[in-house]
């Protein structure tokens, strides 16, 4: 069952594959088919689609659904579809599209037509039913041109006269019958007709500018018999008009790989197939030439196509023998195709025959770990291990390479067999690896005797690079934050870890940047080596800096080799004691890149834990040393730590708490699921099992910074830029290998994409859904931000500048003359895009429907400041006057209401399927759009203040500053929460999937609503968990566990316990 734009979130609606009561009454009238003629229906007379039509019906209401049937239990054939009646659709008439090839599915039988009418959830009446006889007519042969050769046209055949197209006398024809010709195609239409006096053959001439409308085209002609009140239909010639013949595409070899076929890696026959081709019909027969082919020194294979092969690949071989003697050359190979419309030719296929030298064990490079060298661990040279085989022989030579895509890190040597069953070792110098840091080295050998290379080893891998040093600890610091009374007199203690390496006569010197900056240096001693290094920093510079943020970092200048090495920068909050008290932060962080992120607020607020009125913070994130200071906080980080701060409290909020998938429309069983970031850093998941709700336990030890989603899967994203997924395979929740060096990722309805550290796009998910790049974006290596819509993506480059990929009509490819201007956001929703210039104004592509064309207002402003939201079908901006303008259809929000275009105060816009809600700067809000799916707020709450709001698919939650929430929409999705309103006190932060809410108290945990299969009922055992490790925030200044200052403070944390349990 297919699902209407205006019924996509119904519940409780029945089972379409319910057959509905038989009623007696004729209340309400049959349904039409607006192809059929009488009580027949031609599929032939369907164009795409048969229209069947409820005419308005006697008592029609605002709110029936009416259930229209075509051909219920047929299996295949059957279509089924409801219909909401809104206002503006009573007494209309109400109709649904049956595809033609549902339709054609009941030739020469027949279909049932009829449809019912709920009213109040239960069923109110049933129409009588409409039998109809489905058959397709005999048809005459079809005409054809006799200046034509078949169904080929050449434009020098007609000249300057056109051409004459022949009715072919037929055994039933009769006097009085009506010849009607039709050609038509392209868009065009030509008709003749005649009255049959005596049966012959019928010539009509069809004038040369009527043939010229087709050139390139194929134009189908055909004509009808009127025969008093029957039609007879001819078939049809689908003639080919001055159309240029082109190569046929190349055959397919899988043994060729880059150009070349390896007969070392055949054994009996090399295979080819032969794609399906243009006009491919049974009795053609295929030639496959190898070279000149047969009897000219090359070979051929003969293939008929029968007529189950038509449309589908000719696969066959060349024997071994028959290549063999190309081996050294470059060959061509090509099929001819022999067929009633005469010869055609592929283009050639060019196969560099070889025999390669045999493949031996790759070399082994000890220092080698992890497809990494440390240059610090092998300051006399890497060593290089080209393991004996028995093919080797004394005297043979090993010509090593050591290829770097740094040059200079480029490096050759060889070495000489000897007697024995050694291996061959090679030292690569330090000066050679110095030189190709941060590159990536390929190392091979070859084997090479008499000047003749027999044999080649596996290629290795590695990256060549100098791990980051260990951060430094400012040991007296309670994790992010330092109190100047908790550093003795002495001053405060730096400690560096000894994985740093320190060498004898390397000078470590420690640089604190606070009100003055400080530098002191070290030189190690033999007492240093392999051990942790203490540093003092004066405690007059930590009492100097009380009420500032500083940031500590060291060189270390390496004796050996003199290169200069920098540690990551910690950053320490100088603060006296302060606690928690005082300050309580709101919201929920959301990302803005994800398609369904559009149904979540980004502005988080402070408020007094005793008053909740609004206070006056310092919001930084971890890392940073610049803050913001204000009321609330737009979160454009969320994957981020966030350190929050007033004169007397300090917290820290936690990175991206919870994010969830699920479809869109209604579904009984839940299709939704939540993924969390819990306190420890772990991922964890709930809901539904088939959208991404079980997470394997393998990847619930491991640390992530972000979760991103699809309709069914998620994708968590490591500090190291490795990508962990999970869900439904179908939906994105799968992809080998795993995606490495990853800087952002975003997710789309079925497909992942994101941007890789080099500036690289990647995708993976349905190809249909922008899971595939375009030749286009596979060539960027200068990718800023990726957004999706449902079908799609588009990116944005450094420069702004915009591509797109996906299906064209829905957005996947941007009018050219959008791509030559810079731009600052993109927003998607269904099937559209529209992005933001730096001029102010808006421009939109895909779905025209849905948002892709603008409106005139829009069109012509010039005063954007944000694109806010989107829903299914429309998008909202807010504009630098912070007013409201919106476009796309109206009723799911792209007409906004004239009460709510006056307001010039507007923060933010939350989006959902069917309705928008602003937020305004008094933390009012207003809603519009569908008023049963979160479009329509009750008067009572129109003064009442919150913080943020937030969507499921249908229904909207917004959050109050004491701690509580008010929903509405669609109830049994999250738009009723009467059965949690108790334990809805003191939230911290709302979340959602399509399906339900997730709420974190301030306590920790969750309090969940909605369908629960979706999310809204985890059970027991995960309830445990959620409440262990679920947490808005922290007090004081957290550390994140995966930054180099988190991981510096948890190895020294556990070097102290060893110590401690030591004694």
């Amino acid at each position: 069952m297919k699902t209407h734009d205006n019924l996509s979130t119904l519940d409780n609606s029945p089972r379409p594959y319910d057959r509905l009561p038989s009623f007696t009454t004729a209340e309400l009238p049959k349904p039409i088919v607006e192809e059929a003629v009488g009580d027949t229906l031609n599929p032939e007379d369907v164009d795409d689609f048969a229209t069947v039509t409820v005419m308005p019906y006697a008592s029609m209401t605002s709110g029936d659904v009416v259930w229209i049937y075509f051909g219920q239990g047929g299996g295949g054939g059957e279509e089924i579809d409801a219909f909401l009646i809104s206002a503006n659709l009573v007494g209309r008439p109400v109709q649904m599209y049956v595809p033609k090839e549902k339709v054609s599915f009941f030739d020469m039988t027949t279909v049932t037509v009829y449809y019912a009418v709920h009213r109040g959830g239960a069923l109110w009446a049933r129409s009588e039913d409409l039998v109809l006889n489905v058959m397709t007519p005999t048809r005459w042969p079809a005409p054809y041109v006799e200046e034509a050769d078949g169904d080929d046209l050449p434009e020098d055949a007609y000249g300057t006269r056109g051409v004459r197209t022949v009715v072919p006398q037929h055994a039933d024809m009769q006097a009085g019958d009506v010849i009607k010709l039709f050609w038509e195609g392209g868009g065009n239409h030509y008709e003749d007709r005649i009255p049959i006096l005596m049966p012959m053959d019928f010539r009509f001439s069809v004038r040369k500018e009527t043939v010229d409308l087709w050139i390139g085209q194929t134009v189908q002609i055909f004509y009808t018999i009127t025969r008093g009140a029957t039609l007879i239909h001819s078939d049809v010639l689908n003639l080919r008009v001055a159309i240029t013949e082109t190569l046929l595409p190349a055959l397919v070899m899988d043994r060729v790989v880059d150009g070349k076929l390896n007969l070392a890696e055949v054994a009996d026959f090399v295979d080819f197939r032969v794609l399906p081709y243009e006009r491919m019909r049974a009795d053609d027969v295929v030639f496959v030439d190898l070279g000149p082919g047969a009897g000219n020194g090359g070979a051929t294979v003969t293939i008929l196509v029968t007529q189950n092969s038509v449309g589908a690949p000719l696969e066959d071989a060349f024997a071994r023998f028959e290549v063999t003697p190309f081996v050294g050359q470059t060959v061509a190979v090509k099929y001819r195709v022999e067929s009633a419309t005469g010869h055609r030719e592929s283009e050639l296929l060019m196969v560099e025959v070889i025999e390669a030298a045999a493949t031996l064990n790759p070399p082994n490079i000890p220092a080698v770990s992890n497809g990494e060298l440390d240059p610090r661990q092998v300051l006399d040279g890497a060593q290089v291990i080209v393991p004996f085989v028995s093919l080797m022989q004394q005297g043979d030579r090993i010509v090593l390479t050591w290829d770097c895509t740094r040059d200079a890190g480029d490096h050759t040597d060889t070495g000489i067999v000897g007697g024995g069953t050694g291996d061959i070792r090679f030292t690569v110098p330090y000066d050679v690896i110095s030189k190709g840091i941060d590159g990536i080295v390929t190392a091979t050998y070859e084997l090479v005797r008499s000047a003749v290379v027999i044999g080649a080893g596996s290629a290795v891998a590695f990256l060549i690079r100098r791990p980051e040093l260990p951060a430094v600890v400012l040991v007296e610091a309670d994790g992010g934050s330092l109190d100047p009374d908790d550093v003795p007199a002495q001053g405060a203690s730096i400690e560096i870890a000894s994985t740093a390496l320190f060498a004898l006569g390397d000078v470590v010197t420690l640089h604190w940047q606070g009100t003055t900056e400080y530098e002191t240096s070290h030189t190690i001693t033999a007492v240093d080596v392999g051990n942790s290094l203490l540093m003092k920093v004066p405690k007059a510079l930590v009492v100097e800096s009380n009420g500032t943020v500083v940031t500590v970092r060291y060189t270390i200048r390496r004796e050996l080799t003199g290169d200069i090495e920098t540690s990551p920068v910690s950053v320490y909050e100088v603060y006296g004691e302060s606690g928690i008290g005082g300050l309580i932060v709101l919201g929920a962080r959301n990302g803005d890149l994800d398609l369904c992120m559009s149904g979540s607020g980004r502005y988080l607020r402070a408020v007094s834990a005793t008053t909740r009125d609004d206070l006056v913070a310092e919001w930084r994130y971890e890392g940073d040393v610049a803050s913001e200071s204000g009321v609330s906080f737009l979160d454009t980080q969320p994957g981020r730590l966030l350190h929050v701060r007033t004169d007397d409290a300090s917290l820290s909020v936690l990175p991206l708490h919870l994010v969830g998938s699920g479809l869109d429309q209604s579904s009984p069983n839940g299709a939704a699921a939540f993924a969390a970031r819990l306190s420890t850093g772990r991922p964890y998941a709930w809901g539904h099992v088939d959208y991404g709700g079980y997470i394997p336990p393998s990847l619930t030890e491991l640390d992530i910074e972000e979760i991103h989603h699809t309709y069914g899967a998620f994708a968590a994203l490591r500090s190291n830029g490795n990508v962990v997924i999970w869900g439904d395979e179908r939906l994105g929740g799968a992809i080998s290998p795993l995606p490495t060096n990853v800087a952002h990722l975003t997710g789309g309805h079925t497909s992942f994409a994101g941007i890789k550290r080099d500036g690289k796009l990647l995708a993976w998910g349905q190809p249909l859904h922008g899971g595939t790049l375009t030749p286009e974006a596979s060539a960027v290596s200068d990718a800023k931000s990726v957004f999706a819509n449902a079908w799609g993506y588009c990116a944005m480059r450094t420069n702004g500048h915009l591509l797109s990929w996906g299906p064209k009509d829905y957005g996947g490819e941007i009018p050219p003359a959008f791509k030559a201007y810079p731009h600052m956001s993109v927003r998607g929703n269904s099937s559209a895009f529209c992005a933001l210039r730096t001029t102010g104004v808006v421009k939109a592509w895909g779905n025209e429907t849905n948002g892709g064309k603008l409106s005139t207002e829009v069109e012509n402003a010039s005063n954007i400041a944000e694109i806010a939201a989107s829903t299914y079908g429309a998008f909202a901006v807010i504009t630098s006057e912070r007013k409201i303008l919106a476009w796309g259809r109206g009723d799911y929000g792209g007409q906004v209401p004239e009460r709510i275009k006056q307001y010039n105060d507007i923060v933010e816009i939350v989006g959902i399927d069917y309705a928008f809600c602003a937020r305004r700067a008094g933390g009012e809000i207003v809603c519009w759009g569908l008023p049963d799916y979160g479009g329509w707020l009750s008067p009572e709450y129109a003064s009442e203040k919150f913080v943020q709001v937030t969507g499921t698919a249908v229904a909207f939650a917004a959050l109050r500053a004491n701690g509580t929430v008010l929903t509405w929409g669609v109830p049994a999705r999250g738009g009723d929460s009467s059965a949690v309103q108790s334990k809805l006190v003191d939230i911290r932060a709302v979340y959602a999937n399509t399906q339900a809410f997730a709420a974190i108290p301030a306590s920790g945990g969750v309090v969940t609503w909605g369908l629960a299969a979706g999310g809204g009922m985890p059970t027991s055992d995960q309830m445990a968990v959620l409440n262990d490790y679920l947490r808005y925030d922290v007090p004081g200044t957290a550390v994140s566990a995966s930054s180099p200052q988190g991981r510096a403070l948890a190895a020294f944390k556990k070097s102290r316990m060893v110590a401690s349990a030591a004694q």
